[in-house]
Parts: C-alpha cells; structure tokens; sequence
C-alpha cells in the first residue's frame, strides 16, 4: 500500500517495520509528543484526519480488537480533540465532523528532502533527543557495512550543502527534481522517503542511473542515495530523475495485451465476414 499508491496511515499497525507501531503507543503514553513529532516527520505525515463523530469511535467502537488502541491513545472523541492540539497543526478544513489538518512545514520533512546531519543510530532511540533536528537522517550501523563507498560515507564527517530543490511527482513511479546547491566538493545524501526498493533508481541529467552500492536504506524504510562531485561532474545546477525500474516490464506487458486484443479482434471480425459471404 506504500510503494506506489497513496499513502495513509490508518492504525498504528500500518506503521513499520517493528518495533515502530509499539514504540508509537509508548511515547502516547508517555506523552512524549515531541518524539512523534519525529516519527511523524520521518514518515512524510504531513496531515492528520480526525472524524469526530461519536458514534464512529465512542458509542459502536467494537471493544475487540480496537480496545487495545485505547490502553496507550485517547479513549473519547474530547480527548482526541486535546491529542491534535499537542502537535503543531493548523486546522484547513472542516465539514460536519470532518476535520483536517496540516503539520507545520518546520515539522514537515518533504517527500525528497537533503538531511542537515546524519546519525549512524537507531532511529527510535535518537528521536526522543530533542537535540536532532526535523531535517535530520538516520542510517543503521549495520547498513553503513554494505560497501566500501557507504562505509567510507558513514564514517565521514557530513556536510550538507546549501541547496533548493524542486520537486516534481510526473507520476506514482516518477519523480523530476531540479537541484540547485551551493559550490561544494563533499559527497551529500538525497533522501526519498517511500518504502525502499532496488528498482527505485536514480540518475542525473539523464546519465546513467548511480550503481546500487550508492543506494542506502535510511530512516529504517525510506531510499537515499550518496551522491558526490563526479555524479554530478561538478555541477551547482542539475536535474535528478527517480524512476521505479520495474515499472517498464508493467508496461511491456500492458503493449503485449493491448496487441494481443487487437488481434483477436481482427480475427473475430474476419471470421464473422467470412460467414457472412457464405
């Protein structure tokens, strides 16, 4: 439901991969809502929907399995109301018991986004620091490993450019952003946050996509590519391309089915008319 389609957040089930969903009921708990606000940023959430019908939640709300939300979130529809007002959201619609609104775009890390720091940490752990920013990225240890390229990366000291970037979505499997950055010779990390898979591939100005040992697992799901001065053959002004691979043999197969009919209706039609002289 993630890799292409929209994406929702409709339960804490639907958060991945573990011990995500459980770590959400604990800082509710906790009320720690400054860590969810650091989950909510690396997940790309940047609405909240909140139906605050009574009777969609408090007077038919089936006890099982949904009593189980109830030990760590709000057990009332007032108290949910108290729950969004903890986060820095700004309502932009409402209709009836329909009520959305939208995260703070301080809050609010973007879809492509260039991180301002990098941690070799686990992710859960480092978002209850209140020193990590929400421009911020997180790489596992163990993945730092893979290569000699992603390895000599981590361990670097990260520097991120001054940079603007404009992102354009063509399509659920293609992504156009122009990148404007400041003169700087130091590899730098471009963050996708959508599930993470090896088809996604990246390539600048319609070069030859970056080879997978540049294509990193951050923020515990989402794709990042290290991109250093030679990639980009030095150049403050460039196009990167996002494109999922696999999408092509979709479309072969839709050109191979689209001819196929055709035929078979050519076929059928011919074969009518010759009855028909008969």
């Amino acid at each position: 439901s993630i890799l292409t389609s929209k994406k929702s957040f409709s339960g804490y089930q639907i958060f991945y991969p573990n011990p995500i969903p459980e770590t959400i009921m604990r800082l509710s708990r906790e009320k720690n809502y400054e860590a969810l606000n650091q989950i909510f940023s690396l997940f790309n959430i940047r609405y909240i929907f909140h139906n605050t019908d009574p009777k969609i939640y408090e007077e038919k709300f089936p006890n099982f399995p949904n009593s189980y939300m109830m030990t760590s979130l709000p057990k009332t529809q007032a108290e949910y109301k108290e729950f969004v007002k903890k986060f820095p959201v700004r309502p932009i619609y409402e209709n009836g018991p329909f009520q959305m609104f939208e995260f703070d775009e301080r809050i609010y890390r973007p879809e492509v986004y260039i991180p301002d720091s990098i941690y070799q940490a686990d992710m859960l752990q480092k978002t209850e620091d209140k020193t990590v920013s929400f421009r911020s990225a997180f790489i596992d240890p163990v993945d730092c490993k893979q290569s000699n390229i992603i390895s000599e990366f981590c361990n670097a000291k990260y520097v991120s450019p001054n940079v603007h970037l404009l992102t354009s979505k063509v399509n659920p499997v293609q992504y156009t952003i122009r990148v404007k950055q400041s003169e700087s010779s130091a590899p730098f990390l471009l963050v996708f946050q959508n599930s993470f898979h090896k088809s996604w591939k990246l390539s600048i100005d319609g070069d030859t996509p970056l080879g997978e040992d540049k294509h990193v697992l951050a923020n515990k799901y989402a794709n990042a590519w290290i991109i250093s001065e030679g990639d980009r053959k030095g150049k403050t002004e460039y196009t990167v391309s996002l494109n999922l691979e696999t999408q092509k043999y979709f479309l072969y197969g839709l050109w191979i089915t689209g001819f196929t009919f055709v035929v078979f209706m050519g076929w059928i039609i011919k074969t009518m008319l010759y009855k028909r002289k008969l």
